[in-house]
């Protein structure tokens, strides 16, 4: 009694309807908590390559409002790595640093199997 209840589709009228509600994805990515202060979203991708030279044209509406909560919108354009990621050298070492820790899990699985100490002695 006596709460007002402020809809997401009234709020949001031009972007969220009545029967889509928070079904909305790209709503629902940008509303994902981030863990870090500095953070990409990714609401696009271009599915063909693009040549030197070549302009692209994006329309940017805003329709999911930033500006009581002290934050900036900007439009980031990258090339995905071969892993998925924006950072090649991110990736690269994420590769690699699994495969050393995949060779000392071996390593140590081996010294236990091989090497074995008695009971009751370091």
């Amino acid at each position: 009694p006596g709460v007002a209840v402020d809809w997401l589709y009234k709020r949001y009228p031009e972007v969220i309807s009545v029967t889509e509600g928070v079904r909305n994805q790209r709503f629902v990515d940008w509303m994902r908590p981030a863990a870090l202060p500095s953070l990409l979203k990714g609401l696009g991708q271009l599915d063909e390559p693009l040549s030197k030279g070549q302009t692209v044209l994006v329309e940017i509406d805003l329709r999911f409002p930033a500006s009581n909560m002290d934050v900036q919108k900007k439009l980031v354009m990258i090339s995905p790595s071969g892993l998925g990621g924006d950072s090649q050298l991110l990736s690269s070492f994420l590769f690699y640093a699994g495969i050393a820790c995949f060779f000392i899990a071996v390593i140590v699985f081996c010294c236990e199997k091989l090497c074995k100490r008695p009971l009751g002695h370091p």
